[in-house]
């Protein structure tokens, strides 16, 4: 089951910035998100079961409040809501349509409960992007889930 967007704000899960006017933000299975923060990805991924080496981030420099993303590269973005996932509870980000018509895939991988931070993802351009600083480019979406274990990873902030 979808959590709604209703129940999310009234419960606080996701803070938001004082500058940020929810209704805009607010849609019928989720909350779209904003891009506050972009790092190109670029060098080789290194895993095993014991290890992992990640790629480089490299923030990306803004022209004129927008940034310029090429076809063919990937990019780390980071919003400026904040999550809390209690119990109960996972969720996702998923790009919005617009994007998606447009050749830019947008996503990220499962948010577990318990999960504390800010809301991000993955940009990946099929087309050349000039995005302006602060547009809604994905929606998180929260789920009920059997209660089990809380996440406690490293990308905990």
């Amino acid at each position: 089951m979808i959590i709604s967007p209703e129940y999310i704000i009234q419960n606080e899960i996701i803070t938001f910035p004082d500058t940020i006017d929810i209704t805009k933000h607010k849609q019928q299975n989720g909350i779209d998100v904003d891009c506050i923060e972009l790092f190109e990805l670029s060098g080789t991924f290194e895993i095993s079961e014991v290890s992992k080496k990640s790629v480089r981030c490299i923030e990306l420099p803004l022209f004129d409040n927008h940034w310029n993303l090429k076809k063919g590269n990937a990019y780390e973005f980071n919003s400026s809501f904040k999550i809390e996932i209690p119990n109960g509870m996972g969720g996702s980000v998923v790009g919005r349509s617009t994007f998606n018509r447009a050749g830019i895939l947008i996503r990220s991988s499962w948010f577990d409960a318990g999960f504390k931070g800010i809301i991000g993802g993955t940009i990946y351009c099929f087309n050349d992007v000039v995005l302006t600083k602060g547009t809604r480019v994905a929606q998180v979406i929260l789920h009920e889930s059997q209660k089990g274990e809380t996440y406690s990873g490293q990308y905990q902030s």
